[in-house]
């Protein structure tokens, strides 16, 4: 990315004092109401949850050419934009002005930093072409952690992926129809997990539900622009 871009797209991160905190506003995106819809009764700490605005959401969109998301922490029902500031291969990183980042392949959250006990890394080979193919499966999934002795730990799972309701998304400059894809995981005195993708037609997930470390716990990502 050109460092005109770059800094473009963390400008627009800069807009999260606009994003956070926001009320229950009677506008709120559909497409993040279906997808809080796919996945009520398994997570119910995302009600409530601050919403944007659709001015607000044009605002930011203004200020960067650069992809954007927005991110829902259920547990502390914060809100944060992230501007995309880097591509390596398949991978996209995201980030705001607090430095807090998720890198993202193909919508699917592979790390993070700066949300507290952050994602380091994770293995996604077989989950990533279930999601994309929207086909069902059982896939490994592992995702590894810093513990608080500086060392690293993971967390090793067997997740069953299943083909859910077709469901419209518009939001910011995306408008499609995507099937939700739930990825149910389990693994030895592991707690359970119940991710949820809204995956486009080519394989795009343009939102989804995912757990993020028993730290910051689930997180909702809704893509505003790709």
């Amino acid at each position: 990315m050109k460092s005109s871009r770059l800094m473009q797209a963390i400008a627009a991160a800069a807009m999260l004092g606009l994003l956070a905190g926001c009320g229950n506003d009677p506008s709120a995106n559909e497409g993040v109401k279906l997808l809080r819809g796919a996945i009520q009764g398994n997570n119910a700490r995302k009600e409530g949850a601050p919403a944007l605005t659709q001015d607000q959401l044009a605002g930011a969109l203004q200020q960067t050419g650069a992809s954007i998301a927005v991110m829902t922490i259920e547990d502390s029902k914060t809100q944060t934009l992230l501007a995309q500031i880097e591509t390596n291969g398949a991978y996209r990183t995201y980030a705001n002005s607090s430095r807090q980042s998720a890198t993202l392949r193909n919508g699917i959250i592979t790390a993070t930093r700066g949300l507290g006990g952050d994602v380091m890394s994770s293995e996604t080979d077989s989950l990533v072409r279930h999601i994309a193919s929207r086909l069902d499966g059982t896939v490994p999934y592992t995702l590894r952690f810093l513990d608080g002795e500086e060392a690293i730990t993971e967390m090793t799972y067997v997740c069953t992926v299943t083909r859910g309701e077709m469901t419209a998304v518009a939001f910011g400059e995306i408008s499609a129809n995507g099937r939700v894809m739930r990825m149910t995981c389990s693994g030895t005195d592991l707690p359970r997990l119940d991710n949820f993708f809204v995956v486009e037609g080519d394989g795009t997930v343009v939102a989804s539900h995912q757990w993020v470390g028993e730290v910051t716990g689930y997180v909702t990502l809704q893509h505003a622009r790709r």
